[in-house]
Parts: C-alpha cells; sequence; structure tokens
C-alpha cells in the first residue's frame, strides 16, 4: 500500500491547482477512494471539496482534515501563474487516502470517522467555506484533527502543544493615489514614491514597540509603469500582518492603520486600504493534543513540544475555535528544504508515518 500512496502522491504533484479551483485534484482523489467504498461521501462541500464517512454510529464523530490546493509561486516566463505543491498538501492528500484504505478493512464500531478534503487553505477560505456550509450541520463532529509536515525539524517526530500553535495574520494591501505627470515636471503631479519609501521603512518598525509578539512583512511593492517620460500617481505595498493573539492582530491592526494614514496626510497622497489572506490564530484543545502527543509515543515516534507558537498559520484554526481538536505536525528533516519554495519536494517517507499516527489517534478516540 506504501507504494501505491506514494504513487499518488506523485500524481498529485504532477496537478498543483489554485485555491478553490482543485477540480482534477477532486477527480484523481474521488477514483482512487472510490475502491475503498466509504459508508457515505458528501459531495461537493465547501464548492471543491468532499468528505468520506466510514462507520455509520453517529454516538461519537471524528474529522481527519487533508488540504487540497497548491502554492502560487508568481507568473511564470509565459505570463501564466505558476502553481507548486511547495507546501506539501499533495503527501498530505495521499496519508488521507492512506486511512481511507485501512478503515474500508476496518471500521469503527462504537463512532464515525469522517475524511475531509478541503479547498482552499492557502487563502485562508477553505475552512469557512466549508464550516458555512449548511450541509456540514449534517457531519457536525465531536473533534478534529490535522496534521502538517515540518522542515527544519527532525525526521518523523511529531510537534504538538495545547494552547496557541500557530500565528494569527492577515494581508494588507495598501494603494496610494496621487496625480501622475510628465516625467519633466514632477512638481505638476503627486508622486507617491515618498509615501511608498516611508511606509516601506516605517510600517515593520511599529512592531519594536509592542510588548506582545507582532511582526510585519513587506511582500510586495510596485509603483508607475516601465516609463521614463511619466512620473507616476499610483503606487501599491502589500504585507502580511502576524501575531500570537488574535487579540493582539487587533491591535496592530489598528497601529498599522495609524502608521499608513500619518504618512499620507503628510506627503498629501490619498490612500486605499483592503485586507485578504485572513487567519486566525490556531489554538489546540489540551486533550486533543494529549491525545496526539500519547499516539505518538505509541508508535515510538518522538514528541516535540514547541516552546512558541509558529509564525506560520493555518485556516484550520477555524474548525479549532469551534470543535475541540488539534494540529500537529510531523518533522520533515532538519535538512529539507522550506515550505513555499521551488526545492521543497514533500518527503515520501511521510506517508506511511503520517497514515499509522492518524489510525493510532483514531483508536485513541473510537473502538475498532
Amino acid at each position: 500500500m506504501k507504494d501505491i500512496l506514494v504513487e499518488l502522491r506523485k500524481k498529485l504533484h504532477e496537478y498543483p491547482e489554485e485555491s478553490g479551483k482543485e477540480k482534477q485534484t477532486r477527480e484523481v482523489l474521488l477514483s482512487f477512494l472510490e475502491k475503498f467504498k466509504p459508508d457515505v461521501l458528501i459531495d461537493p462541500i465547501g464548492e471543491t471539496g468532499f468528505a468520506a464517512i466510514f462507520g455509520d454510529n453517529p454516538r461519537k464523530t471524528v474529522l481527519l482534515r487533508a488540504e487540497m490546493d497548491a502554492v502560487s509561486l508568481g507568473i511564470g516566463n509565459t505570463g501564466n501563474s505558476r502553481y507548486s505543491h511547495s507546501c506539501g498538501h499533495d503527501g498530505h492528500m495521499a496519508i488521507l487516502a492512506g486511512v481511507a484504505a485501512a478503515l474500508h478493512m476496518q471500521r469503527p464500531f462504537d463512532g464515525r470517522v469522517v475524511l475531509l478534503f478541503q479547498p482552499a487553505e492557502e487563502t485562508g477560505k477553505g475552512a469557512l467555506s466549508i464550516l458555512n456550509s449548511s450541509i456540514f450541520n449534517d457531519i457536525n463532529p465531536d473533534v478534529v484533527f490535522s496534521l502538517h509536515n515540518l522542515p527544519g525539524w527532525p525526521s518523523t517526530s511529531v510537534i504538538v502543544k495545547p494552547g496557541a500553535f500557530c500565528c494569527a495574520s492577515r494581508g494588507i494591501i495598501i494603494e496610494l493615489m496621487g496625480s501622475p505627470s510628465h516625467a519633466s515636471s514632477p512638481e505638476k503631479g503627486k508622486n507617491p514614491v515618498r509615501a511608498l519609501a516611508e511606509i516601506i521603512q516605517k510600517l515593520p518598525s511599529i512592531c519594536e514597540k509592542n510588548s506582545f509578539f507582532s511582526m510585519i512583512t513587506i511582500v510586495h511593492a510596485c509603483m508607475g509603469e516601465p516609463s521614463f517620460g511619466v512620473s507616476p500617481g499610483h503606487a501599491k505595498i502589500m504585507a502580511t500582518l502576524r501575531t500570537h493573539a488574535d487579540e493582539d492582530m487587533e491591535k496592530l491592526v489598528s497601529e498599522a492603520l495609524m502608521c499608513i494614514s500619518e504618512i499620507c496626510v503628510q506627503q498629501e497622497i490619498s490612500c486605499r486600504i483592503s485586507w485578504d489572506d485572513v487567519f486566525p490564530a490556531l489554538y489546540n484543545d489540551r486533550e486533543a493534543a494529549r491525545s496526539v502527543a500519547e499516539a505518538a509515543s505509541s508508535l515510538g515516534l518522538e514528541v516535540v513540544v514547541p516552546e512558541t507558537p509558529f509564525r506560520w498559520s493555518e485556516d484550520f484554526g477555524h474548525f479549532t475555535a469551534k470543535y475541540q481538536g488539534a494540529l500537529f505536525c510531523i518533522g520533515a528533516g532538519v535538512h529539507c528544504p522550506e515550505l513555499h519554495t521551488p526545492t521543497y519536494v514533500f518527503p515520501d517517507r511521510l506517508i506511511g508515518v503520517g497514515v499509522d499516527l492518524f489510525l493510532s489517534i483514531l483508536k485513541e478516540n473510537l473502538s475498532f
């Protein structure tokens, strides 16, 4: 079965798809899973997502989630957007498919297992699309789990902690509107270059005075067009804000808006703000985190408790805000390339570990 799952992972890797448009990914998974005959198949849910249910006893429902979308790597040489499974979602899906194969052989007799294949994790919109779906009321899980591979940590180690596990984050889009002019007469227009430069310099520095963890990363900036004859009148800056707690995010947002406003007023430039990729902080339930740690220990896997929440974000936080549950990580190796980089490829040796770990967690919560 391991070789079959590796082949599935490689097939999914060949067809990376944009968040919310995982149509081919969905078809590959449905074709693979049909041979394992789930008791119920909810398709679709959250547009391109679906859920396979094993077991028919509603006494207790345990949900396991995997993400379906790929990472955007920007615009390629052909002018089209490039996507890649450089976050390991192809491996996560293969792991959940392996759980389906095991449940086909042995279902729980005192509960149900829901295998949820979720779209659009990378944009922070996928979990909400599932939770806001009326059909999800029929699932109504008692406890929820998800995993993520994690480069930079010992291979096959299990990283989990109760409480805050991942940061809240949100993307800010700052549009600066002045007025263009001929490049020979910049004084006749309003060039936003000074406002652009000040925001790039000052916005990240507002975090220095905060007593709570906060971080602002400039991720994109552009101004005008590549023309030597025009002094531009428009610029755009994109940045990502991060905090450990949701309440701290509200404070950071307020500070960021104040900083931007002061600069724009001083430079006499108009400003328009919008937000995207909004993720809540992810909190693990203490009992669910304990369940993960005990399952890992029973398999002889090293359990690591991180001292602080991770800086990255995960929309599984929407699930753990509503249901008892936990997100945990499996170490991908100390020297594994970082996530969201072109050189990253999911380590196939983690597939069997992930399947065994999920099955052990299920046995911690249900009887087979």
